[in-house]
C-alpha cells in the first residue's frame, strides 16, 4: 500500500512539474505524421469539446511542424454520427495554421461512431503512405464507448497491420476500457485515462514528451525484389518509455442555470445551429409527461426549456409532450372547478360545496394518454411495416406527484408496449416508498432512474447528458 501511495503522489508531482515546463517546442528534429481523432458526439458538450480543442492545440506547440520529411505534419479528424476529415496531414504547415484551423473545427453532435472515425484515418494513411516515409501516428480521444464495438476492434486491427503507432484517451466513466486498449497498438502503454475534460491539459506536456520519444526513427532496410533490386529505406515506429496510466481527478466545472424569467411556457423551436443539429429517424419518436396542475408554470418552463436543449442533440425524428390531460366528456370536467355569481346564503354555499370538484386528473391520467398514443403509433408503424425507437420520459417530484395503483399500471403499459421509461426524479425530499419511482422506470432502475435535485437542475448538462435518454445506449 504504501508503494503504491509512493507512486500515485510522484505521478501528481510530474504531473505538477511538466504543466510548468515552458511553452517551447520540446520536440525538435523528429519526423511524424499525426492524426488526430476527436470526439464530437452528444456525449461531450459545447464547453468540454473546447477544451479538447485546446488540448490538441497545446501539443501541436510541442512539435516542430513542417512540410518536409524531418518535420512534424499535422490532421484533424472528428466524429459523431459520420466522421468527418477536418484537414489532412498536408493542408498546414505552420503551427500557427493548425493550431487556428483547430479552434475552427465545430461541434457536431450525434452518436459516438469511432469505427468511422478510424475507417476514415485508415483511407488517409493509406493513401499518404505513398507520399510520405515518416511513420504515423493516431492520437484517439473519446468520452464514451463506439456505436458499433465489433467493427471498432476490426478496424483498429486492421491499422495496427498496417503499422499505425495509435494512443487512445479515454476521459471521464463512460468509455469502454477494453475498446480502449483495443483501439491503442500497446494496451498497456498506449491507453490514459482522465477523470474529465478539464484534466487534459494537466497531461499536455507529459502526453508530448511521450509521443515525442515514441517517435524514434528506425531505418529498415526492406530486402531487394527480383522486380526491384535498388535498396529502400522506411521510416518505423519503436516503444521507448512505458506510459504512465494518469490518475483519475475529481476536478469538476458546474454550468449555472439561470431560473426562467417569464412564466410563458415557449413553443419548441428547431435551432439554427446547422451541423449541431443531429440526423433525425423519423422511425423514432421520445414522448415526455408531466402534470403542469401539480408542478406549476415557473418549473413546467423549466422543464420546456430542457426538451427543448437535448431534442437537437438527439436522433428522434418525432416528439410529444403530454403535460395536461383533455378532461373534456368526463366527471372532471374542469367547468366544475367554477361556480358562477351568486348570491351568499346558507342554500347557495351549500350547493357550491356539493357541486365543485376538487380532483384533477394527475400524472397517472397524462401516462393514461401516453399509452393511448403509443398504441395508435403501433398500430400505425404495424401497417406501415417500420418499426422504430420508442422511448417516454416522465417527470416527477416528492412533494407534487402522487403515486397511485394506477399510475403504476398505466407505466407498466408504456413498457408492455415497448417504450423505454426513464424517470427524472426531480427535488430533494424522500419518497415515502422510494421503490415503488424506482420500479416506474424501466431497468435497470440505476440506468434509467436520474435524480435531480432542484428544476434549475434540469438545464445542468453535467447532471443529463443527452445521449442518456437514447433507446439503444448502453446508459
Amino acid at each position: 500500500m504504501l508503494l503504491k501511495n509512493t507512486v500515485f503522489f510522484l505521478l501528481l508531482f510530474i504531473l505538477k512539474e511538466s504543466s510548468q515546463v515552458s511553452p517551447d517546442k520540446q520536440c525538435t528534429g523528429k519526423a511524424a505524421n499525426i492524426i488526430f481523432v476527436m470526439d464530437s458526439s452528444s456525449s461531450i458538450w459545447s464547453v468540454d469539446y473546447k477544451k479538447q480543442l485546446k488540448f490538441v492545440q497545446n501539443l501541436v506547440n510541442n512539435f516542430d511542424i513542417g512540410a518536409d520529411d524531418k518535420t512534424v505534419r499535422v490532421g484533424a479528424i472528428t466524429f459523431s454520427e459520420e466522421a468527418h476529415l477536418e484537414f489532412p496531414i498536408d493542408q498546414y504547415d505552420t503551427s500557427e495554421d493548425i493550431q487556428e484551423a483547430v479552434l475552427r473545427i465545430p461541434y457536431r453532435s450525434g452518436v459516438t461512431n469511432t469505427a468511422k472515425a478510424l475507417e476514415l484515418a485508415k483511407s488517409q494513411v493509406e493513401m499518404k503512405k505513398k507520399l510520405y516515409q515518416a511513420p504515423f501516428i493516431l492520437v484517439v480521444i473519446t468520452d464514451g464507448m463506439s456505436r458499433n464495438p465489433t467493427e471498432t476492434r476490426k478496424v483498429a486491427k486492421s491499422l495496427h497491420k498496417l503499422g499505425v503507432h495509435i494512443y487512445a484517451i479515454g476521459v471521464g466513466a463512460s468509455y469502454d476500457l477494453d475498446e480502449l486498449k483495443a483501439i491503442a497498438s500497446d494496451p498497456v502503454e498506449n491507453v490514459y485515462q482522465v477523470g474529465n475534460y478539464s484534466a487534459l491539459q494537466g497531461i499536455v506536456n507529459l502526453f508530448g514528451a511521450k509521443t515525442c520519444k515514441d517517435i524514434n526513427m528506425v531505418l529498415a532496410t526492406i530486402e531487394p525484389t527480383a522486380a526491384d533490386t535498388t535498396t529502400t529505406t522506411v521510416l518505423s515506429t519503436t516503444i521507448a518509455t512505458k506510459a504512465a496510466k494518469l490518475p483519475q481527478t475529481t476536478t469538476t466545472d458546474t454550468i449555472t442555470a439561470q431560473s426562467p424569467s417569464s412564466t410563458k411556457i415557449p413553443k419548441y423551436v428547431e435551432p439554427m445551429q446547422g451541423d449541431q443539429f443531429t440526423k433525425k429517424h423519423n422511425t423514432h419518436t421520445i414522448s415526455f409527461g408531466f402534470d403542469i396542475v401539480s408542478v406549476g408554470v415557473l418549473d413546467g418552463n423549466t422543464i420546456f426549456q430542457f426538451i427543448s436543449s437535448i431534442l437537437p442533440l438527439n436522433y428522434y425524428g418525432h416528439f410529444s409532450i403530454i403535460s395536461e390531460y383533455d378532461c373534456k366528456g368526463t366527471e372532471n370536467n374542469l367547468k366544475s372547478l367554477n361556480i358562477p355569481l351568486m348570491p351568499v346564503t346558507n342554500k347557495t354555499l351549500l350547493a357550491a360545496g356539493n357541486s365543485i370538484k376538487w380532483h384533477l386528473p394527475g400524472l397517472e391520467s397524462i401516462v393514461l394518454q401516453l399509452a393511448s398514443n403509443l398504441y395508435k403509433r403501433n398500430l400505425q408503424n404495424a401497417y406501415k411495416g417500420v418499426r422504430g425507437h420508442e422511448v417516454t420520459v416522465l417527470f416527477v417530484d416528492s412533494s407534487k406527484t402522487i403515486l397511485t395503483p394506477k399510475l403504476k399500471k398505466n407505466v407498466e403499459s408504456l413498457k408492455r408496449m415497448g417504450s423505454k421509461v426513464f424517470v427524472i426524479d426531480v427535488g430533494q425530499s424522500n419518497w415515502a416508498e422510494p421503490k415503488l419511482v424506482e420500479d416506474m422506470s424501466s431497468q435497470p432502475s440505476k440506468h434509467y432512474n436520474i435524480k435531480v435535485p432542484t428544476y434549475k437542475d434540469l438545464l445542468n448538462k453535467k447532471h443529463l447528458p443527452s445521449h442518456k435518454f437514447q433507446a439503444d445506449c448502453d446508459c
